[in-house]
């Protein structure tokens, strides 16, 4: 699931991935509730993460 929407699924413009990426990325993926005006990093801070 979380590959198929980092990669733009839904309008199938983006080149597919194999299924050794996809299945790394459905296990190690979380989900977070962010609320409107909450920041998701700040400059100049480590990058451990990354946002889709």
């Amino acid at each position: 699931m979380l590959a198929g929407l980092m990669l733009g699924s839904r309008n199938h413009t983006n080149l597919p991935i194999s299924d050794e990426l996809r299945e790394l990325l459905n296990s190690i993926y979380t989900t977070r509730k962010v609320y409107k005006g909450t920041y998701l990093f700040h400059e100049g801070l480590e990058a451990n993460e990354i946002y889709c």
